[in-house]
């Protein structure tokens, strides 16, 4: 389900960030150091389904990345601005949904710091392709996953992806349209109003009960 393949990509980036691999790209920059951790991170990604998996330096740039070989590398590109990076660097475990800079495909982010002598010296992160998790909502007629802000990011209905699922409030448009993390949006909501927890509503002539989990 949608919170297994969540868990997945953060146990595996955690594991990941601890492998000899990964933190010898950190501490040797060179082609060694590259060869070591392309061959880690190619066994994680490979063995867990996930999309990509990279190692960034404490810069936020890319310096070993499963994806290096194709025209979407991730590879000498700096992702310093992205939440999970920053969390990560403080020392945090870190998860992120959002539209891929490079890719402008939806993703699911899992970052995880890289440590020696105790010391944070990097982040290992993977991205998993969020059409692998909306399995589960496709058995719904409407089901949707939704950012704080109200933006649906996952949802059984493709024509609803990436509006808003409720009147976003000027300061969440502002900060929304300034993150880019979900590109370019339709505010128009589906709803008149943000819905409350076991509401009864009406959606398209069709009645529904409202459980929010959050």
């Amino acid at each position: 389900g949608l919170r297994t393949s969540m868990h997945l990509a953060e146990s595996t980036v955690a594991s990941m960030s601890g492998a000899p691999g990964v933190l010898g790209v950190l501490q040797l920059p060179g082609a060694s150091g590259v060869t070591g951790a392309n061959d880690v991170l190619g066994r994680y990604c490979s063995s867990f389904g996930l999309s990509v998996c990279y190692v960034l330096n404490p810069h936020g740039v890319v310096v070993a990345s499963t994806n290096r070989d194709t025209s979407q590398s991730f590879v000498g590109r700096n992702y310093a601005f992205r939440p999970y990076f920053k969390e990560a660097m403080a020392g945090k475990a870190s998860y992120y949904f959002a539209l891929g800079v490079t890719s402008g495909e939806r993703g699911f982010y899992a970052a995880y710091p890289v440590r020696h002598a105790g010391r944070v010296v990097g982040v290992a992160a993977a991205k998993m392709n969020v059409d692998s998790l909306s399995a589960d909502l496709r058995l719904f007629h409407y089901a949707f996953l939704v950012s704080p802000e109200g933006v649906i990011f996952i949802s059984s209905r493709k024509d609803l992806i990436l509006h808003t699922l409720w009147p976003v409030s000027p300061e969440d448009h502002k900060k929304l349209v300034e993150s880019g993390q979900f590109g370019g949006l339709d505010f128009t909501p589906v709803l008149k109003a943000r819905p409350y927890d076991k509401q009864e509503l009406e959606l398209n002539g069709d009645r529904f009960h409202v459980s929010l989990n959050y």
